[in-house]
């Protein structure tokens, strides 16, 4: 139930403007049959308003192979650059297939930015920003969508919340026995 808190606090109180960073990664979502998720598009849009409010600011596209032939960061560049979002500020990382890769393989992409947003849905923010955590990652939250509704997402958070329960049994348990093999999944440094 705390962590199910956690996971609601951060969603309900997570900004929407954070065009003053100057890089974002953007985690992918599943796409359906080929096409973007409603998250996923939410999570693009908000990357679109950012990089409308500063030119500067470079995008990290994350996610990997889906099902339908193409990576979900392919998916989310055509979809920004048809956008008029510019290619050049548009970096994309499709080999990973989950969280924990997505922030592992664009770690080291991040070292020369000092202030890095990380723009994914509401619910999935607490999860994400304590990965990156765990991996020395010092994001900014900013959340996909303009409002939160523990209402229509509960189910989801829950499950968040599932999944944070086992990063940290994993983590505690790496660390207290010493288990390097199960610290390297978890990305902790």
């Amino acid at each position: 139930l705390w962590l199910l808190f956690r996971v609601h606090r951060m969603a309900a109180t997570a900004p929407v403007d954070c065009s003053t960073a100057t890089a974002a990664i953007v985690l992918g979502h599943q796409l359906d049959k080929g096409a973007l998720s409603s998250e996923f598009r939410d999570r693009l849009i908000r990357a679109r308003q950012l990089c409308r409010g500063n030119v500067s600011l470079q995008l990290y596209l994350a996610g990997g192979m889906s099902s339908e032939g193409i990576t979900e960061a392919e998916a989310g560049y055509r979809y920004l650059v048809d956008a008029g979002v510019p290619a050049h500020q548009i970096q994309r990382e499709d080999v990973s297939a989950h969280t924990v890769e997505n922030l592992a393989r664009i770690r080291p992409l991040l070292a020369r930015y000092s202030d890095v947003a990380l723009v994914t849905s509401r619910y999935h923010l607490e999860r994400a920003l304590t990965v990156a955590n765990g991996m020395g990652m010092r994001l900014r939250a900013c959340g996909a969508e303009d409002t939160y509704s523990f209402r229509s997402v509960y189910r989801k958070a829950a499950v968040e919340a599932f999944y944070m329960h086992w990063y940290w049994a994993g983590r505690i348990y790496g660390k207290l026995t010493r288990n390097d093999r199960i610290l390297g999944k978890l990305g902790i440094v």
